[in-house]
């Protein structure tokens, strides 16, 4: 297989030398014939974080958008956002299983969602009682710090003693 890739290659170089292709045609043939044919998944390998990332952030951003500016039942909303939480918890499991980097972009992620909901909800069922935002805010920061700790996800614990230090500061003063 080499020894045609080779030769091809060398015709390449002879239809450049001898302009009997436009040189743009043959840098394009040279480069999809240097290439290694083996692993062509290593090209675009710094593309799959990337859209990973995207993905994980239009859909936060979409959840977000569901929640505050639509006019969906209750229900429905609270059904979205719980099928997001279990795909980014899903997510979480199989990254984690795999010992794959992207675990904390998914658990960041959730937990983002789950204090979304949270405020959510407590801003549906108590629209006017500003103790549920406060104890939906405390709850959501004792998951994480409790979630945390379980799974060794230090972030989570630093993230939940920060949000109760911050809403006790705010609510105390």
């Amino acid at each position: 297989m080499n020894g045609r890739r080779e030769i091809i290659i060398q015709e390449i170089k002879y239809w450049q030398k001898n302009r009997l292709l436009p040189d743009t045609y043959c840098l394009f043939l040279q480069r999809l014939y240097e290439e290694d044919a083996e692993n062509p998944k290593e090209r675009l390998s710094f593309l799959k974080p990337l859209s990973f990332v995207f993905a994980l952030l239009a859909m936060i951003a979409l959840t977000f958008l569901v929640i505050y500016f639509t006019q969906f039942l209750s229900v429905m909303q609270i059904v979205f956002v719980n099928s997001m939480l279990l795909f980014l918890i899903a997510g979480a499991v199989y990254t984690a299983r795999k010992k794959l980097p992207m675990v904390t972009l998914y658990v960041s992620c959730a937990a983002i969602l789950l204090f979304f909901s949270f405020l959510s909800l407590a801003g549906r069922w108590f629209p006017e009682n500003q103790g549920a935002l406060v104890f939906a805010i405390l709850g959501t920061c004792l998951i994480w710090i409790v979630f945390g700790w379980k799974l060794r996800y230090y972030y989570l614990v630093v993230a939940g003693g920060m949000g109760i230090i911050l809403t006790g500061i705010i609510n105390f003063t």
